[in-house]
């Protein structure tokens, strides 16, 4: 695992996402290879050859398991490129809900003001109200 400092709307999130899941289901910081097992969709590779190194550099905000300590969902912070456009970010968004769909974990994210908003009224009804939403829109795609 790598450095646990976070941003203070990366926390507040963190808090939140332990209290809906629990403490021991919600993983800060995990590569992208820890999430997936190190397995890749042959169509992925053959698209983006640098896949498996990428997968080793790239780190997940949270991942939340289950019982079995098997990944379900990971949620990243993603304001959009309004402002500009990241190259790394624009990988990120174009690679993991495909990788990510591949194994069935939803890849959720999550933008500034929703955290925000989440957090100003601490409402955990609200976050789980947002994250099915979520949910349900990339079941759709």
């Amino acid at each position: 695992m790598s450095d646990l400092r976070f941003s203070s709307s990366q926390a507040q999130l963190f808090r939140q996402l332990m209290d809906v899941f629990g403490a021991d289901r919600v993983l800060p910081n995990l590569h992208v290879s820890m999430i997936c097992g190190q397995s890749y969709p042959p169509s992925l590779t053959a698209d983006f050859p640098e896949l498996p190194q990428w997968a080793k550099s790239t780190i997940c905000l949270f991942t939340v398991i289950d019982g079995e300590s098997d990944p379900r969902m990971v949620i990243d912070i993603f304001d959009g490129f309004e402002e500009s456009i990241d190259v790394k970010q624009e990988e990120r968004q174009r690679y993991l809900p495909l990788l990510f769909s591949g194994i069935n974990v939803h890849y959720i994210t999550l933008g500034s003001d929703e955290i925000a908003s989440i957090g100003n009224t601490g409402n955990r009804e609200m976050l789980c109200a947002i994250l099915e939403q979520k949910i349900q829109k990339t079941k759709s795609v």
